[in-house]
């Protein structure tokens, strides 16, 4: 979205259009999330949550031997950050932290893993090169 919502409702809207000849769940699922963020970013909160919804609908019915090879990467934790952050953007931190561990991951597990990321990452993060 990048600071466009209304550019990316738009582009939302006119990707389902064009599910109808060729449906995907995974990619419906990903486009409602992508309406629910703008939403959100536009602060209609009925909206956001209303396709928040029609997302989670959307992924219900996924079934990633027959999705697109491209769209293979649209999965629950990738779905359950942008509900987090499409809640987090409407001020709703119960529901933003509800999405934003997916189920079966515990999250200092999470917040272990990325720091260690992290830490590896920092040299390029600065422009040197890592010891070793």
């Amino acid at each position: 979205m990048l600071g466009y919502p209304r550019e990316a409702l738009q582009l939302a809207t006119t990707g389902r259009h064009g599910l109808s000849r060729a449906y995907s769940p995974a990619c419906a699922s990903r486009l409602f999330a992508l309406q629910a963020g703008a939403h959100a970013a536009l602060g209609d909160t009925t909206a956001a949550v209303r396709a928040v919804v029609e997302s989670e609908r959307a992924f219900e019915h996924i079934d990633t031997d027959a999705e697109p090879e491209w769209a293979r990467f649209i999965d629950n934790a990738y779905l359950s950050g942008e509900w987090a952050n499409t809640f987090a953007d409407l001020q709703r931190p119960v529901e933003s932290t509800r999405f934003g561990v997916p189920d079966g991951y515990d999250p200092h597990q999470i917040f272990s893993n990325a720091f260690l990321d992290l830490i590896r990452s920092w040299p390029s993060l600065i422009g040197r090169s890592a010891p070793g």
